[in-house]
C-alpha cells in the first residue's frame, strides 16, 4: 500500500508542472482573452477534459479572436466528450443569427461539423443562412451542406436540400455559384454528379466573364456535362461563348489547368457541329479559330524551345561521359605509374 501511495505521489510531482501551466494560461484566458494560449494548450496537453469549462465560458465572448479560437478549439473536444456539443448548443445558435458575418460563418460551420447536433438543429440553421445577405455566409452554409452530408448522407435530400442547392446556382456572387456546383457534385456522385440542364447551362455561360480564372475552370468543366437536343441550341451555346473568348485572347497567360478546361469546352462544343452548319456562327466560329491558332502558335514555340533544352541535355551528358572516362583512364594511368615507381624504389633500396 505504501508503494502505491509513493507511486501516486510520483505521478502527481509528473503531472504538477504541466497542470500548473495549463491552469495560469487558463487564468489568463479568463481574465485577459489570449487565443493563442488557448491553442497552444491544447497542443501541449492530451486530455482535453481540463479545456471544456473555460472554453465552454469563453465561447459566448464578444472578443472575435477569442471566438475563432474558442470555435477552433470546440470540435477536437466534442470529438472525445460529445456530450459537450449539447451544453453550447444555445451559444452556437445564437451566433448563429449574430450581425457578425464571421462570428455568423464560425457558428455555422461548427454546428455542421458536430454529430450530435446535426439531425436536430442543422437543417434550421442551413436554411437560414443559405438566404442569408452576405456572400459569406452563404458560401459556409453550402459547404456546412457537404459536412452534413458525410456525416448523414440522406438528410440533405429529405429536407429537400438538393432543390436548395440548385437554386444557388443562380446567386449573384461567383464563389456561391461554384461552392454550390463542387458540393452538388460531391452528393450526387452516386447519380453522376451535378445535372446541367439547357436553363443552368445559358445563365453560366452568360456569366462566364463575372468568375476569376480560379474559379473559372471549375464551371467550365460542368458547362461540358450538357448535351444540346435541338440545333438552335448548339449554334446559341457557341455564340454565347464568343464575348468569354474574345476576353481570352487578351488575356494574361492563364494557369495549365484553366488553360486545360478552355480548350477542352471549345473541342467539344466545335465538334458539336457539323462543318457547314458551324458556318452560321460565324462570330463563335471565328473566336473559336483564332483561339485555338493563338495557343498552338505558343505550344509550337514551347515545344521548340524544350527541344533545344534536350539537344542541350544530352550533349552536355554526352561530354560530361566522356571526361568520365578520361578521368578514369587518368586515374589508371597514375596507379600504374606509382606501382611502377614504388617498384623500382624498392629495387633501389635493396643491397647489390
Amino acid at each position: 500500500m505504501h508503494c502505491c501511495g509513493k507511486r501516486k505521489g510520483a505521478g502527481k510531482k509528473r503531472m504538477g508542472p504541466i497542470l500548473h501551466f495549463l491552469i495560469l494560461s487558463l487564468e489568463k484566458i479568463l481574465i485577459v482573452p489570449c487565443p493563442n494560449s488557448l491553442i497552444e494548450a491544447v497542443h501541449i496537453y492530451k486530455d482535453l477534459s481540463c479545456l471544456i469549462g473555460p472554453v465552454v465560458k469563453l465561447l459566448p465572448s464578444h472578443n472575435e479572436e477569442v471566438k475563432k479560437a474558442s470555435y477552433k478549439v470546440l470540435p477536437k473536444i466534442c470529438a472525445s466528450h460529445p456530450e459537450i456539443a449539447v451544453l453550447v448548443v444555445n451559444t452556437i445558435k445564437k451566433d448563429c443569427n449574430d450581425p457578425n458575418p464571421v462570428v455568423k460563418c464560425l457558428a455555422v460551420s461548427t454546428l455542421c461539423s458536430l454529430l450530435p447536433l446535426i439531425e436536430e438543429h442543422a437543417t434550421h440553421v442551413l436554411g437560414v443562412a443559405l438566404d442569408d445577405d452576405n456572400p459569406n455566409v452563404r458560401q459556409t452554409a453550402v459547404l456546412g451542406c457537404v459536412q452534413v452530408f458525410k456525416s448523414m448522407p440522406l438528410l440533405l435530400q429529405e429536407q429537400g436540400f438538393i432543390d436548395r442547392l440548385y437554386s444557388c446556382i443562380r446567386d449573384i456572387d461567383p464563389r456561391v455559384v461554384t461552392s454550390s456546383l463542387l458540393a452538388l457534385d460531391t452528393i450526387l456522385a452516386h447519380e453522376g454528379g451535378v445535372v446541367v440542364n439547357k436553363s443552368i447551362t445559358f445563365h453560366l455561360l452568360q456569366r462566364l466573364g463575372e468568375f476569376p480564372n480560379s474559379l473559372l475552370a471549375t464551371v467550365l468543366q460542368v458547362l461540358k456535362k450538357y448535351k444540346p437536343c435541338e440545333e438552335n441550341e448548339r449554334f446559341q451555346e457557341l455564340n454565347e461563348c464568343q464575348p468569354f473568348l474574345q476576353r481570352f485572347q487578351t488575356s494574361k497567360p492563364m494557369t495549365p489547368y484553366l488553360f486545360e478546361a478552355v480548350e477542352k469546352l471549345l473541342r467539344y462544343l466545335m465538334n458539336r457541329c457539323v462543318k457547314p452548319d458551324l458556318m452560321k456562327c460565324t462570330g463563335a466560329r471565328k473566336c473559336c479559330h483564332e483561339y485555338l491558332e493563338t495557343k498552338k502558335k505558343g505550344r509550337s514555340e514551347e515545344d521548340k524551345k524544350k527541344s533545344e533544352k534536350r539537344k542541350l541535355d544530352l550533349q552536355v551528358k554526352d561530354i560530361e561521359g566522356k571526361r568520365k572516362k578520361l578521368m578514369m583512364a587518368t586515374e589508371e594511368k597514375r596507379e600504374a605509374i606509382e606501382v611502377e615507381l614504388q617498384e623500382l624504389k624498392k629495387k633501389q633500396a635493396s643491397p647489390y
